[in-house]
């Protein structure tokens, strides 16, 4: 996403005479930024590691702990790996980003000192190069292609953590430990919030062994969802195990969707428009019996000043009970209420003069029709 928006200003600043409008895109922005923000607020992404080609793993296992307000997990994985050849200072690639507390790889019990920011595209002795030519997959000046294939989620390259370690020829175990901050979607009226862990890169594996999960939300008394299908054991209430000889899916993630009450989902399967609409039209009623009213205390005016006026305040009398209806709906939600819908609807103010024209037309028409009944 990132990369595409870099793009679109590249493709907009290379474009003549176009200072005015990029100036504006900006200010749009900004304000877009303020009020209509993204409707994901990222939390802790971390991937498999990134293997060469002398890397096989044997098995993994993966253990998340989530805490009892789903707001952090535990994660501790495992790899059983097998390494075909002695020494070299193998480098090892781990992607973690944003984690919320430290982030910890040991192999074989002594743990390793972590490097960031790797920036494969600024390599530049030969040996450097020569280090990582088993990363082809990585290396490469399309940077593009690279967070389009490496996973879904787009990972960013320079979130990358590695090591490097002299590993003998033979088994060893790698684990890796961090607590991960929960994600938080909000794309409709009600929040969802998730835990992920990419599982992706092990595409790139020279083998891919077997793979152990497992799920403890002890602590949190809410039902949660993965994407995993059904436990080989246990459940997700409790403690959740899986077993898979493949990759399941390219992204873990844990879903939690909070429960709100009945009033709320009928409020929400009105939804604000309906509600808005409901409100206005006991004032239309009002509306049409003051025109009947005054016509027929008025049968040779031309234009009736009432059926004006209402046609100019009604549809402003709508937006407001549209800003009202979305913010009553947002209340019967609770906390979990994303608060989106209601930035959307201060932008329905822009369409005023459209429901103006629609209304103060269906105005005039009903008042005309009153005059011709009295006439």
């Amino acid at each position: 996403m990132r990369i595409s928006v870099c793009l679109f200003l590249d493709n907009i600043c290379g474009m003549k005479n176009n200072h005015i409008f990029l100036s504006l895109f900006l200010c749009f922005t900004i304000l877009v930024n303020a009020n209509m923000a993204s409707p994901i607020q990222p939390g802790t992404l971390v991937a498999n590691p990134f293997l060469n080609q002398y890397v096989r793993v044997v098995n993994e296992n993966i253990f998340i702990k989530i805490d009892s307000g789903f707001y952090y997990a535990d994660f501790d994985i495992e790899y059983e790996i097998l390494s075909e050849k002695d020494g070299l200072k193998i480098p090892l690639l781990f992607y973690a980003y944003n984690y919320d507390d430290d982030f910890k790889v040991s192999i074989d019990g002594k743990e390793i000192k972590l490097n960031t920011e790797l920036k494969f595209w600024d390599l530049h002795t030969e040996e450097e190069k020569l280090k990582f030519k088993n990363y082809h997959y990585l290396f490469t000046n399309d940077r593009e292609v690279i967070s389009n294939t490496v996973a879904t989620d787009g990972l960013n390259m320079h979130d990358l953590l590695y090591f490097e370690t002299d590993i003998s020829k033979g088994k060893h175990t790698i684990k890796v430990t961090y607590k991960a901050s929960r994600w938080l979607h909000q794309y409709s009226r009600l929040n969802e919030y998730s835990f992920k862990y990419v599982l992706s890169p092990a595409k790139y594996w020279k083998s891919f062994g077997t793979l152990n999960i497992k799920v403890d939300a002890t602590d949190f008394k809410e039902e949660i969802t993965t994407n995993l299908g059904n436990a080989v054991s246990g459940d997700l209430e409790a403690i959740a195990n899986y077993h898979f000889k493949a990759l399941p899916t390219e992204t873990l993630v844990i879903n939690y969707q909070p429960k709100i009450s009945k009033v709320a989902n009928f409020l929400i399967k009105i939804d604000s428009f309906s509600l808005a609409l409901i409100f206005s039209l006991f004032f239309v009623a009002i509306h049409l019996f003051a025109m009947k009213k005054y016509r027929k205390q008025n049968t040779k005016k031309w234009i009736s000043a009432i059926a004006v006026l209402g046609g100019l305040f009604i549809p402003f009398l709508f937006v407001i009970f549209l800003i009202v209806s979305s913010a009553i709906i947002d209340v019967a939600i609770g906390k979990h209420a994303s608060g989106r819908a209601g930035y959307g609807m201060f932008y329905m103010f822009i369409l005023v003069p459209k429901f103006i024209l629609y209304y103060l037309s269906f105005s005039l028409i009903m008042d005309y029709v009153f005059k011709r009944i009295k006439t």
